[in-house]
């Protein structure tokens, strides 16, 4: 949920208001809060809410929303429009209201506290708000319509929150046969990223079963070059949820002959990976022996194992390694994080997930598809 007050100082201070006129410009919200009461710039009830429901709403004020789907295809929205002319829209798309301060110069978005109560932005102080309907479902069903030169559409008007929405273009999206694999993969990601989804919720709104969820999920972490290949239909879509085990430079080894034009069936691209996923444990393995072997001859001017603090009465990494070989550092590091979960070493494995986490952030490490409770 929006904290409105929260949402308010932010702009305040990025406008510059002292911190006594943001507590002064607060207390005249509340003020403003009794009915017919006008205190200040505020006045209850300023705007008036825009009709909910089943709705004729002006094309000219509806824009796209945060789709998960980038891919149209020109020809089927011909043929969607020229349907469209002769019977109109079906099936009514559904859009949310959002509100927005109406000098185009600021148009800064606007909580709908802000929206109703405020008499003028609290940005840019103009006292016109504006609204526009964002498109939740049936995006392609309104470019058709504007494509059969209709100026109106009626839609189904919802006053939703963000991850409502999210939940229903999930469903709308991947209902259709022609949608993008790549698409799909980032459209999962998503969710796990800013709702903290498990698959098996992703599964149950997207009407997919888990093993796909899974195998999308997978897709999503490979190298952007061969998500492209994939999204051209250039790259085998089940060779690229392959190359998810291997770090970057590795997937493109290990793509490069089917990139190339060589014909591998998956069961011998799988023999490829295999490989090189064998020489990245090896990899993985020696940098470990390298951070706790020290060198013969250490210069004396670096840090070296000897001097970094280490607590004795914990697991070691190592018998993280030995019991589940990982395919990388960062499965190795989460390997060592569950087990010190499972031994009881709480408070430790939360100091292991704050630096796994940070690592993966900045790119320094790749992990599992997890959900770490703070």
């Amino acid at each position: 949920m929006i904290d409105p007050e929260k949402n308010l100082r932010e702009i305040w201070t990025a406008k510059g208001v002292p911190i006594e006129k943001q507590n002064e410009l607060l207390a005249s919200i509340e003020a403003a809060a009794q009915p017919g009461a006008r205190v200040g710039v505020f006045q209850t009830a300023r705007h008036l809410r825009p009709p909910l429901g089943l709705q004729t709403v002006p094309l000219a004020k509806v824009q796209r929303g945060d789709n998960d789907r980038t891919v149209f295809d020109q020809d089927g929205l011909i043929e969607l429009a020229a349907s469209i002319k002769e019977h109109g829209v079906k099936q009514p798309p559904i859009y949310r209201l959002r509100y927005k301060c109406g000098n185009d110069e600021c148009a800064i978005p606007l909580h709908p506290d802000q929206f109703f109560h405020c008499a003028v932005c609290p940005a840019c102080g103009t006292s016109e708000h504006d609204y526009y309907y964002e498109i939740v479902a049936g995006e392609r069903r309104t470019r058709a319509a504007t494509l059969a030169g209709l100026t109106e559409i009626k839609a189904l008007v919802e006053d939703i929150d963000d991850e409502t929405a999210s939940a229903i273009m999930l469903t709308e999206n991947t209902g259709r046969k022609d949608l993008d694999p790549v698409d799909e993969a980032k459209a999962y990601a998503r969710r796990v990223k800013e709702y903290s989804w498990s698959d098996e919720e992703i599964a149950r709104k997207a009407g997919a079963s888990v093993e796909r969820v899974k195998s999308r999920l997978r897709l999503s972490t490979v190298r952007p070059e061969i998500l492209r290949l994939v999204r051209s239909g250039n790259f085998p879509v089940g060779h690229a949820e392959i190359l998810a085990d291997l770090d970057a430079n590795r997937q493109m080894i290990a793509a490069r002959p089917l990139i190339d034009g060589k014909r591998l069936n998956r069961r011998e691209f799988r023999a490829v990976v295999d490989a090189l996923i064998a020489q990245q444990q090896q990899e993985a393995m020696f940098d470990m022996n390298s951070l706790t072997t020290p060198s013969t001859a250490p210069d004396p001017a670096l840090p070296t194992m000897a001097r970094v603090e280490t607590a004795n009465h914990i697991p070691t990494v190592r018998e993280a390694y030995e019991k589940r070989k990982p395919a990388h550092g960062g499965e190795l590091l989460f390997n060592y994080y569950q087990k010190l979960v499972g031994d009881g070493y709480d408070e430790e494995a939360r100091v292991v997930g704050s630096v796994l986490l940070g690592l993966a952030e900045l790119n320094y490490m790749r992990i599992p598809y997890i959900t770490v409770a703070g």
